[in-house]
């Protein structure tokens, strides 16, 4: 791959992140964790905030609307401050990440 076309890959990727990131912050901030976007790695910032999401869920419910297996941990620090909002809330926040998640994926930004 010649260096002009690496260029418009990372310029590609960083558009998209941050298109991405438009995105997040906002359904981040209806549930007050804006603080914990990292705008360096937003894939990143997706998954944590959805495992943590999950790991409420499930706890609740038994069971969530995702593709989700519970660690053998249990729920872990990325949840405090999430726990105070009720299921509904927490399941409507993790449709939008669970589609973000999509999003980065196809946009590379997985890893």
């Amino acid at each position: 791959m010649s260096d002009t076309t690496h260029d418009i890959h990372r310029f590609a990727k960083s558009s998209e992140a941050r298109a991405i990131s438009e995105l997040l912050l906002p359904a981040m901030s209806e549930v007050g964790r804006n603080d914990h976007l990292d705008s360096g790695d937003i894939w990143g910032t997706i998954i944590n905030e959805l495992f943590a999401v999950c790991d409420i869920v499930y706890t609740r419910e038994g069971d969530t609307p995702w593709d989700y297996n519970p660690g053998s941990f249990g729920p872990d620090e990325l949840i405090e401050g999430l726990d105070q909002h009720d299921t509904t809330t927490l399941t409507r926040y993790g449709h939008k990440l669970n589609v973000l998640d999509d999003a980065a994926r196809k946009a590379g930004l997985s890893y």
